[in-house]
């Protein structure tokens, strides 16, 4: 009779083991087979050292690509901006030099100034300004004060002659003089009216300060110091000439030279002073006294 061979497994559970079909001649037959167990899956490698390096590269590279960024574009930003030099009181030619090196561009404004010609004294926008590059800094050149006439001041009070011309534009000096004019009035100007001069020159102006001439005092008859003191007042200066024998008190003035009339002012008037010995005294300086003196 045949034999049919059936494995179990010693882990399986117990099935019913399924009948034969009647007469069917088999003979069943059993082998036990142990159930191998599964294997676990594998574990990961664990991570090499050189894989952490590798990110750690990785993330400084990048850091260091935005701090690239950055600087590049702070860098070529900054790049558009420019600080205006400060150039006032160069040459012109070394003003537009300095302008330029630095990104500008230049504009020129001749005008009329005090200061010397070719000199820059402003510019616009001013020293120190942040501006675009390409940006236009235009630059005031001196061409000079220019030439003016003078206005005319002779004849006017001194007040008003200075006003007139520190209002052109001049400065003014001043000289007192003599004169005929009345006191404080312009006798005379220099340049003259109507002289084209430059800007911001120099006016001389000759003030009256009066005639020069002056009425002399009659002093015979007082003291000598009293007569010294009326001579100075007139703006004239009182000398002692000759000592005199005299009928007048000793100190007394007996004679003066110009006796009266006009003189100049700042000019002497000779005296003679009596030594109080009488007139036929026999001390005391003898002889002339001068044109309007007395014999001894």
């Amino acid at each position: 009779m045949p034999r049919r061979r059936r494995r179990v497994t010693t882990d399986a559970p117990t099935e019913p083991l399924a009948a034969l079909p009647p007469d069917s001649g088999e003979t069943l037959e059993y082998e036990r087979v142990e159930q191998r167990p599964v294997p676990a899956p594998p574990e990961p490698p664990p991570r090499a050292w050189y894989d952490e390096v590798g990110w750690a590269l990785l993330a400084l590279l990048v850091l260091v690509a935005v701090g690239f960024a950055v600087w590049w574009f702070a860098f070529h930003r900054g790049e558009s901006k420019r600080t205006v030099p400060a150039v006032i009181g160069m040459p012109y030619a070394t003003a537009v030099n300095t302008l330029q090196d630095r990104g500008l561009k230049v504009q020129i404004s001749n005008e009329i100034h005090a200061g010397k010609p070719g000199i820059v004294f402003g510019e616009i926008p001013p020293a120190g300004s942040r501006v675009n590059k390409g940006t236009t800094v235009t630059l005031r050149v001196s061409k000079g004060p220019g030439t003016v006439a003078v206005p005319n001041a002779v004849g006017l009070t001194e007040a008003t002659a200075r006003d007139r011309l520190v209002a052109k534009g001049f400065q003014v000096t001043e000289t007192r003089v003599f004169s005929q004019e009345k006191a404080g009035n312009v006798v005379a100007q220099s340049p003259q009216a109507g002289a084209k001069v430059a800007k911001g020159s120099t006016i001389r102006i000759n003030v009256s300060k009066g005639t020069a001439t002056v009425i002399v005092p009659n002093v015979v008859g007082s003291s000598v110091g009293d007569a010294e003191t009326t001579l100075a007042k007139a703006g004239l200066k009182g000398v002692v000439q000759l000592h005199v024998p005299s009928a007048q008190p000793a100190g007394t003035v007996v004679a003066q030279d110009p006796p009266g009339g006009q003189a100049q002012r700042g000019s002497e008037v000779k005296l003679n002073v009596s030594t109080g010995a009488g007139a036929s005294g026999t001390t005391g300086v003898s002889g002339p006294t001068g044109p309007t003196g007395t014999s001894g």
